[in-house]
């Protein structure tokens, strides 16, 4: 379920930075998609004097993102509303959220403050908010982990964790990071192992299990690259437990070094997944 305070992008900077009224006046010009919060077509993209029965029909989707491919759309859809909850005469309705808080309509978007829907939204608007939502929890994933980890990520690495950012928020790291530390490293064994999520305290079976069929069945376990030793490395991850001197002596270098090498990085506050540069 997208967690409503990953609704916008901007609200990633609200959690980080604290830009409270950015938000506020940001939040009520994007309208979701290619309707308005009132349920009104945006004249962006239709003729104002059109039917309204004419504004439900389909538009395209356009471009798809190789990150937001056809099997994992559609597992998200799946994942995220497989029973079609909301679902009426061909459109999509607010229906309550199933871990409660404020309603969702279609896939997993969690109504914002200005958003109402009351004659429901078209199948086409339907995807392009999913899609957009897994783009917001994309560029979500991108600010916890750091860019650069990211991009030397596979696809499926991305997706678990985009996966992970649109069902439990920016929170996601803080709740799996054994998880997070596992997909970072490629290890199938711990993914395997911390991958399970839970709903008031029952293991949610059948998304755990379309997750693994997705993602895990499958995967093979990265070999680590011959011929490279750990002097020769020039960032290290931070893992789960990790400080700059327990760093550093797994480095072999030294602890100041390591320290005037990350100048801008608090020592107190290191988080897994980051990454360091090694003197």
């Amino acid at each position: 379920m997208m967690n409503k305070d990953t609704h916008l992008i901007f609200e990633v900077y609200v959690q980080e930075e604290g830009l409270k009224d950015v938000i506020k006046k940001a939040g009520a010009a994007a309208a979701i998609g290619l309707g308005s919060a009132t349920g009104e077509w945006n004249p962006m993209f239709t003729n104002m004097n059109a039917a309204e029965d004419e504004l439900s029909i389909e538009r395209p989707i356009g471009y798809i993102d190789p990150k937001q491919d056809r099997d994992f759309v559609a597992y998200m859809k799946s994942a995220e509303n497989a029973a079609k909850e909301g679902f009426k005469d061909n459109r999509w309705y607010p229906h309550r959220s199933f871990e409660g808080g404020t309603d969702t309509i279609a896939y997993g978007h969690k109504l914002g403050k200005v958003e109402k829907y009351p004659r429901g939204i078209a199948n086409s608007e339907a995807e392009n908010l999913l899609k957009r939502d897994l783009m917001n929890a994309e560029n979500i994933v991108k600010i916890k982990v750091g860019e650069k980890t990211y991009n030397d990520l596979d696809n499926k690495q991305k997706q678990m964790l985009i996966d992970f950012s649109f069902n439990l928020g920016p929170n996601f790291m803080r709740e799996f990071p054994k998880f997070v530390e596992g997909v970072l490293i490629d290890d199938i064994d711990v993914m395997k192992k911390e991958h399970f999520r839970y709903s008031k305290g029952k293991k949610l079976t059948r998304r755990n299990d379309l997750f693994f069929d997705l993602f895990l069945k499958n995967r093979q376990f990265k070999k680590p690259k011959e011929g490279k030793k750990e002097s020769e490395e020039k960032t290290v991850i931070v893992k789960q437990g990790d400080t700059f001197y327990k760093i550093a002596n797994i480095m072999k270098v030294n602890v100041d070094d390591l320290m005037q090498a990350n100048p801008g990085i608090d020592p107190k506050k290191l988080q897994t997944g980051q990454e360091l540069n090694l003197p």
